[in-house]
């Protein structure tokens, strides 16, 4: 009689970090991101990923929100200022390391001239230039 015994070893722990992370979209305030999840999840399912940034004069990293999605809107930054931002997988064991960190993103600079402004403007003084002309 013969007895086979199978042995089934599950590794589970942290996520690998998350893969290919990219700015879609830009504004004066906002950096849409997107990324792949990881390529290992450690065992367990991906609960949230962390996402966050510094100011490319900075040393320091500050968490900017946390979400369940592979992409996100970060809010709140200053025209015309340089970030990078980085993000992490979290699972059941515990968090990844960041992901490779973007590369420098520039927020677009505020316009201090609105167009509707200056076109507003322009009339204002040719109708004066008109008003010192006449007689």
């Amino acid at each position: 009689m013969y007895v086979l015994f199978v042995c089934l070893f599950v590794f589970s722990g942290q996520p690998d970090p998350p893969r290919n992370l990219e700015s879609q979209e830009v504004t004066t305030d906002t950096v849409r991101l997107s990324w792949q999840p990881p390529a290992y999840d450690g065992g367990s399912n991906i609960t949230t990923y962390v996402i966050e940034k510094k100011s490319v004069k900075s040393q320091y990293w500050g968490r900017c929100i946390s979400t369940r999605n592979c992409f996100h809107t970060v809010t709140g930054l200053e025209p015309g200022t340089e970030y990078q931002f980085r993000v992490s997988a979290l699972n059941l064991y515990g968090a990844s390391e960041p992901c490779t960190a973007s590369k420098a993103i520039a927020t677009k600079r505020k316009f201090f001239c609105q167009f509707s402004f200056c076109i507003n403007l322009i009339c204002v003084y040719l109708l004066k230039k008109k008003k010192d002309f006449s007689v």
